[in-house]
């Protein structure tokens, strides 16, 4: 799911939860678990010490944006989900989340590019299920 939202993402106004923080406790588990808790606070620098956060987005708007107030903002988060329950668990990353040393690393490889024409990275993962057995 592209929720715009990344789980560190604090709740506006009067809200008491978060985008993050409702899913989640919807659904109860998501792909990003080794790297943030329920609450949306980064946990964890997965395998690797020598990067930030993963991200599922990295770019920077351009002059011809439609959302003149974001042009030259870098877009450096976690945005995309899978959140999942019942018997189904997160077996691994098919794709390995996009990790860069800092921020300024990631403007050297800002997406859409001729490798990733999104300006998403792909969030593909591989689910188990748990049936009962018998």
């Amino acid at each position: 799911m592209d929720a715009n939202s990344h789980p560190e993402t604090k709740p506006p106004g009067e809200r008491k939860a978060s985008c993050w923080q409702e899913l989640h406790r919807a659904a109860g588990a998501s792909v990003w678990d080794d790297f943030y808790n329920e609450n949306g606070d980064y946990i964890a620098h997965g395998k690797r010490k020598d990067v930030e956060h993963p991200v599922t987005t990295n770019k920077v708007r351009g002059p011809q944006s439609a959302q003149a107030k974001k042009i030259g903002l870098h877009a450096y988060s976690v945005i995309d989900h899978v959140f999942y329950a019942g018997n189904l668990q997160f077996h691994e990353h098919v794709h390995q989340p996009v990790q860069y040393p800092s921020a300024k690393d990631a403007l050297q490889e800002v997406l859409p590019s001729l490798r990733d024409p999104s300006d998403h990275y792909p969030v593909i993962v591989d689910l188990k299920w748990q049936g009962a057995s018998t």
